[in-house]
This record gives structure tokens, sequence and C-alpha cells, in this order.
């Protein structure tokens, strides 16, 4: 007892010093936040975390989840709380990672069906109070799945908050032994157990506190964005159909790389005065530099993507190019591919006749030697190395062979898979010359030539808008990213 009236202030610092460590984590792991709402979120708000601008500017994000959203800053003294606390629908996530077709209660706007999410329960072998799990949804080209980094979330709290909690406990227990022992073991014991439980007070929150200034990504984490690799059908031409060609046009009849073409596509665009990464980004993003002829009516992704009106007329004619029937076990295409019927049509066009592990594909088969149709079914749209398609109804060159006119040139079939067809073809796109008039100025800005490349405006309103897009022209961005850095 005595000991006890000799160490007031001892006790005193023990009990203000356990208070204020059990208050930190409020303080190190409050962030900003601003509390949004969006015409396609229906039953609440969601949450936008840690933004360094005022929340009324997140409408000018350049992420365009956030264009219509109308968001507030968050003064409470805990922001950013996720339901049940009453908060937010979502697990709050940075203004560059948000996506709105994360929130649960999504509903998609019209023209995008498809890219709903539900919320759906998973039984866990160890539960996780308050955590709901977002289903993985499709999104442009990529399958997002917010499920493991919510999980992994919702357990790191939970072990800050358990290991809080046992720091806490540790602090009082050995405050207990320090001040009811008069002297030895007991208050041995009792400093080491203080020492021991501030020490581990540090590591926990001094890990989370550096993690965080390092990268914010490493306590914040984001959903995976796995792209969708569709399966695209094509015909890599021999060396045997490449000479056909190059014979049939008298030029080298020697089979180029793909390196050789990327090599041909960086020459040439120097020579025109174009920007030779941006011409690279397009060839290897389309083709890889490889000589290739895609048959459209072969062609198709899967439930939930476009379909393609070539594989539609093909499977509606039951006959391939050479002039055999279908297996009678293939279903009948409907005549109609919109709404209640859309399902079937897509059940056709992925249906595997018996005793085929593939989907139905045409039988003709690329003839150099052949003008002027080339063995080629052009009863369908063809599409040629580096995004040149030749469509059934496209006027024949002047010899009357099939070509690709671009530019004031009809390209013959044949030059479009040699290497300097290739190449010429794609640098007499009008998209890389400004007002379109080729071999004018070169437009020097590469996002503006994947975009006319790809035929898109950034109006929401346009045939094609940039944003239904935007997966292929992040690829050509990434590659022409790269090819400068190796430049450099």
């Amino acid at each position: 007892m005595l000991t006890v009236l000799h160490k007031p202030r001892v006790w005193l610092m023990a009990a203000l010093a356990a208070e204020v460590l059990l208050a930190m984590p409020q303080t190190v792991m409050a962030a900003s936040c601003c509390v949004c709402t969006h015409p396609q979120i229906k039953n609440g708000q969601f949450c936008v975390r840690d933004t360094k601008a005022s929340c009324e500017s997140l409408k000018n994000s350049t992420n365009q989840d956030l264009a219509s959203a109308s968001c507030i800053d968050d003064t409470s003294a805990n922001p950013c709380k996720k339901v049940p606390a009453g908060k937010c629908l979502n697990e709050p996530s940075g203004e560059i990672d948000f996506k709105l077709s994360s929130v649960p209660g999504f509903t998609a706007a019209a023209g995008a069906a498809g890219q709903q999410t539900q919320t759906i329960n998973v039984k866990l072998n160890i539960d996780v109070p308050g955590l709901t799990l977002t289903a993985p949804y499709q999104e442009g080209g990529e399958i997002i799945v917010p499920m493991f980094a919510q999980y992994l979330q919702a357990m790191q709290k939970v072990f800050i908050g358990v290991g809080l909690v046992a720091a806490a406990i540790m602090l009082v227990y050995g405050g207990f032994l320090y001040i009811i022992s008069g002297t030895g073991a007991k208050v041995t014991e009792g400093k080491k157990i203080i020492t021991d439980a501030l020490i581990g007070l540090v590591i926990i929150l001094g890990a989370y506190v550096i993690l965080a200034n390092l990268n914010p990504n490493l306590v914040n984490l984001g959903a995976l964005h796995l792209t969708i690799i569709n399966t695209d059908r094509f015909t890599f031409l021999t060396s045997g159909q490449y000479s056909a060609a190059a014979n049939l046009l008298g030029a080298n009849p020697n089979m180029p790389s793909a390196s050789d073409v990327l090599a041909e596509t960086k020459k040439q665009a120097a020579a025109k005065g174009i920007d030779p990464c941006i011409a690279w980004a397009i060839m290897t993003a389309e083709s890889g530099g490889k000589l290739i002829i895609g048959h459209d009516e072969n062609w198709y992704a899967g439930k939930g993507n476009p379909l393609p009106q070539s594989r539609v007329d093909f499977l509606r004619s039951r006959k391939y190019y050479s002039g055999k029937d279908f297996p009678s076990d293939v279903p009948t295409m409907p005549g109609n591919c919109t709404g209640a019927t859309r399902d079937e049509c897509d059940r056709v066009a992925s249906y595997k006749p018996k005793g085929s592990n593939d989907i139905v594909q045409n039988d003709d088969i690329p003839n150099f030697g052949s003008p002027p149709d080339f063995g080629l079914d052009w009863r369908f749209s063809h599409g040629f190395g580096a995004g040149l398609t030749i469509f059934p109804n496209t006027a024949k060159c002047s010899n009357g062979w099939r070509g690709y006119t671009v530019g004031g040139k009809c390209f013959s079939v044949p030059e479009l898979v040699t290497k300097e067809g290739q190449v010429n073809a794609l640098l007499a796109s009008p998209g890389f010359w400004k007002n379109g008039k080729v071999g004018g100025e070169p437009v020097k800005d590469p996002m503006s030539v994947f975009k006319a490349w790809a035929g898109c405006l950034d109006s929401a309103n346009a045939a094609i808008p940039c944003s239904k897009v935007k997966n292929l022209l992040d690829i050509k961005q990434r590659y022409y990213d790269t090819c400068k850095a190796s430049s450099a």
C-alpha cells in the first residue's frame, strides 16, 4: 500500500500514456473523405478517400466515373465509415482507383448493359464483422475482382485492432504489477511488460504509417484488374503464302519476321516525318508485327461482348466457303439478335458441333496466286495486319482485285500482306496527318492519332465514344511510352 502512495505520478503517467496510445490509431488512420451521390447509385452514397483537392472538384477528375458525381467533404470525427456503420455503401477507395460499378447498388446506364455488379455473401472460414464482398464484374476489356482486396483490408484492420487492444491490456497489466509490487522481481517484470507493450504499439502503428507514406496503395489495396484475352481467329501467313504474294507483286519473296515489320514501321514513319513511336505502338498493338489475316466470320469473344455481323451472317448462311453444309446439329441463328433473342444468338455463335472442340469455323484458305478474291470468302469482312479491314461491299482496286483504299491509294490483298505494303497502308491513314491531309503535317499528339485510328470521339453521344474503347487506347499509349523510354 505504501508503494502505491509513493508512486502516484508513475501510475498517472502510465494511465495517460495508455489513453493517448489508444487514441492514436484514430488520428493516424483517419483520412480525408468525400461523401458522394450519383444518378446510377440508387440506394445510398459512396465515399472517395484521400482526395488532395476539394470534394467539389472531383467532377473535374480524370476518372470519368466521378464526372456525374456530387461530392461534399465529410467532416465527421471518423470519416469514410463503411456500412453498417452508416456512412458509405462501398469500401472507400482513392480518386484514381475508384470504380463506380464496384459500388453495391450500381445500376448500369442505358446502353451499358452487362456492366452491373452485385453484392454476394461468401461463407468465410474466418468471419469478419461488417464485411460485404463485391462480386467480380466486367468493365471494358477487363474483369475487376474487388473481393480479395476487400477481405485483406478487413483482416488488416482486424489484426491492427487486436494488436492495439492486446497492447493496451498488457500496459494496464504491467502498470498493475509495477504499482502493487514493492520491490524485486515483480517490479522488474512489470517494467518489462510495459516496455514490450510500448514496443508492440510502435511496431503496429509505425509499420502502418511507414507503408502509408511510402505508397498509400500498400495499405489501401485496390481491386485486381484482369485483362480479357479474346480468342481471335487469324491466319498467320506461311513462307509459301508470302512468297506467292511477293512473286505476284514482283517483290522480295523472303518472309520477314515480326521484328522486321516493326523496324520497317519505324523507318518509314521517320522518313515521312511521323513520330516513329506512334506508328510502332499501333502496329505492335494491332498485330505485333506479324503478317496475318483475320476472318471476321470466325470471331466471337463470348456472351456479353459484341456479336460481329459477319459471324451472324455466316451462321445464318449455314454453308462453308467450299459450299459444304453445316453439321445438322448446329442450331439455326435467329433472324433478329436484339432483345429477348440475343441469348439464343449467343448460344448459336458459341455452339460447338458434335465431335468438335471448337466453334463453327469457315474453311476459306488464303491463296495469293488466285486473284481477284485470293481464296477468301468475301461474303464477310476480313482484317489484315495492323487493323486494316476490307468489307464485302468495299470497292475493288482498278485491276479488279480485292483491296483496301486509304490515302488515295488502293492496296491490293497481296500488298497488304507484305512488309512494305502493310507499313505504307498503315501510314497512309488520315489519322496520322493534320486535317486528314495525307503527306502534309503529321499529328504530334499520340492519343489524337490513337483515337482517330479507333474512329472514336470524346463525345458520349458519338457513334463510338472513346470511353468505350479506353482499354485499347491505353494499350497503345503504354506501347508508345515503352518505345519512347527505350529511345531515350
